[in-house]
């Protein structure tokens, strides 16, 4: 009896030396890894949107005021996948390419290959820096709760394009259409260089050996910047073909919402 009470002291004094440790400490860094679901909404009846997801990995850091108020930053990469497509009612959607260039309408020419995609998984890269508040209890044993309050700051560093759809033998509609993939395409001024997010998270730290503490966390962050640039005609470069034949050309319109999971080593 006496070796079990002796035991179960020894674990809550190593468990409160542990926490004392960790929250005596004025920052906190380390690794983390997250992953999360896209919710996107289209702004134009020209497109729908089909959801899509993100993995994350990047570093962390927590700033603490005092034990239970604290700053949280960091930066990571976000590997992201977006799947759309044109909305059927309202007709096809073309673009003219060269090689893996998706042209503009200033750079258009007759000589390159005309495509109609009927859906577009698109693979934007972000760097992404938060700045949020961070408010913490005290440690009860190993373990501490929080909750993350701000905004995330994302910035396009790649945007790749996988397309499914169709070219024209002779480039123009009255020529014959083969099925066709266009893989790893590239558009440029096609999405914004900055995409804006507010929103808030929870979660839960177990100081599991001395100063070292494993962190989980679970957030939802509203996008107040539609993540498609709204280009003027000349950098646009999907168009649809009106009751005249004519090529009008738009930009695709969305909204973005992010559901976040991310785990986190801090030292």
């Amino acid at each position: 009896m006496w070796k079990n009470v002796l035991l179960c002291a020894t674990v809550a004094i190593s468990g409160f030396s542990f926490s004392q440790e960790a929250a005596d400490k004025k920052i906190q860094a380390g690794m983390t890894f997250g992953a999360g679901a896209n919710i996107n909404q289209a702004e134009t009846k020209r497109m729908s949107a089909d959801g899509g997801s993100m993995l994350n990995v990047g570093v962390d850091m927590h700033y603490s005021f005092s034990n239970t108020v604290g700053f949280y930053t960091g930066v990571s990469i976000d590997f992201e996948t977006n799947k759309i497509s044109p909305t059927g009612e309202i007709g096809e959607s073309y673009y003219y390419y060269e090689d893996t260039d998706i042209k503009r309408f200033s750079n258009f020419s007759s000589d390159q290959t005309l495509y109609q995609w009927t859906s577009r998984t698109q693979k934007p890269v972000y760097l992404t820096i938060p700045t949020q508040l961070l408010f913490r209890t005290k440690f009860f044993g190993l373990f501490r709760y929080y909750g993350k309050f701000g905004l995330r700051s994302s910035f396009l560093v790649d945007n790749k394009i996988n397309d499914t759809g169709f070219t024209f033998s002779d480039n123009t509609l009255n020529g014959d259409q083969v099925a066709e993939e266009n893989r790893n395409m590239n558009i440029s001024r096609d999405m914004n260089f900055f995409r804006g997010q507010a929103g808030f998270s929870f979660g839960a730290e177990w100081n599991f050996s001395g100063s070292i503490s494993l962190a989980t966390e679970a957030g939802y962050y509203f996008g107040f910047v539609p993540i498609y640039a709204q280009n003027k005609q000349d950098n646009q470069t999907t168009f649809f073909l009106d009751e005249n034949n004519q090529r009008q050309y738009y930009s695709n319109d969305m909204s973005q919402n992010q559901f976040v999971w991310k785990m986190s080593i801090l030292f």
